[in-house]
């Protein structure tokens, strides 16, 4: 067997220097494990958002949709009494003074009272 001699200071260098090697690494592991938390904090905060971004399109979707059933219903309304108006217009010998009655008449009695 073969035995081989260091000095004694190159052996206390080397043994230092693998004790900072490892403090090192711990650092660095401790480093990556805060960056890690800090970073899963910010997708979920994102993810949060995105839920509730989702939750208020929703809602405002249906706002919306109710928004269209209501015009399109004053639309069949206000499509059929023109109709009805027209039909009073060509088959009243008065029309004018019925359209009058029929579109200001009760204007005219709100005022009255």
């Amino acid at each position: 067997m073969v035995s081989i001699s260091f000095p004694v200071d190159l052996l206390i260098h080397l043994i230092e220097f693998l004790i900072k090697l490892d403090k090192a690494r711990d650092l660095l592991d401790y480093e990556n494990r805060e960056r890690v938390e800090n970073l899963s904090q910010k997708v979920s905060l994102l993810k949060n958002y995105a839920v509730d971004i989702e939750n208020e399109t929703r809602h405002h979707n249906r706002l919306l949709d109710d928004v269209d059933d209501d015009v399109g219903s004053n639309y069949v309304f206000l499509k059929n009494t023109s109709n009805r108006l027209n039909r009073l217009m060509r088959t009243n010998k008065n029309s004018r003074l019925t359209c009058y009655l029929a579109i200001d008449g009760p204007t005219l009695t709100s005022r009255d009272r």
